[in-house]
């Protein structure tokens, strides 16, 4: 039962994601031109990443308990490059979300908290796929994404790990945005 409600969570989170990525796309290219579009965008990239990110959180706990032994979690390196890469997907929209809640509407209207939205909300998306493309690595049906990890020469099945540094620069970058956002007075919804 464990692996067919991971599969459906899965499948379903992945699907809201990039709503909410598109409308993130929408609401940059509406702009202040056409701004009940951007409003309406707006709203949905909010509310479709936080219920994507909740049904992420759930798809990873049933994957992690329900789908791979414990001893696939600690020998196989796809089960832990799987696990690394979904928590970036994690705190990548878990950071858009808070910064999006934290300061309102008015993140667009700022160029520093709008490229950085942006870029979470990319690096989101990013780690979204790839997690998805080592589900079906895992269960050895391939994905659509094989051709382009052959082409590219990315091999899933070699340790990934995160520099220390580059994960105490995104926590103090975090902050500085925390503390930046802070200056900023957040608009009613």
């Amino acid at each position: 039962m464990g692996t067919i409600l991971h599969v459906l969570l899965g499948g379903t989170n992945v699907g809201i994601l990039a709503l909410a990525a598109a409308a993130v796309t929408v609401r940059l290219l509406a702009g202040k031109r056409w701004s009940s579009l951007a409003s309406g965008a707006d709203q949905i990239a909010y509310v479709a990443a936080a219920v994507g990110l909740g049904l992420a959180i759930f798809s990873g706990l049933t994957g992690f308990f329900g789908t791979w032994t414990r001893e696939a979690i600690t020998t196989t390196v796809l089960a832990q490059n799987k696990i690394l890469v979904t928590m970036a997907l994690l705190g990548s929209w878990g950071l858009f979300l808070f910064l999006r809640w934290r300061v309102g509407p008015a993140l667009w209207d700022s160029p520093i908290l709008s490229a950085w939205s942006t870029i979470l909300v990319s690096i989101g998306s990013i780690n979204t796929v790839l997690v998805g493309s080592m589900g079906g690595s895992a269960a050895l049906t391939g994905t659509i994404l094989d051709p382009l990890f052959l082409a590219l020469n990315i091999n899933r099945y070699i340790s990934l790990a995160w520099s220390p540094y580059l994960t105490g620069l995104l926590i103090l970058v975090v902050i500085g945005l925390a503390i930046y956002s802070m200056r900023l007075k957040p608009k009613p919804e």
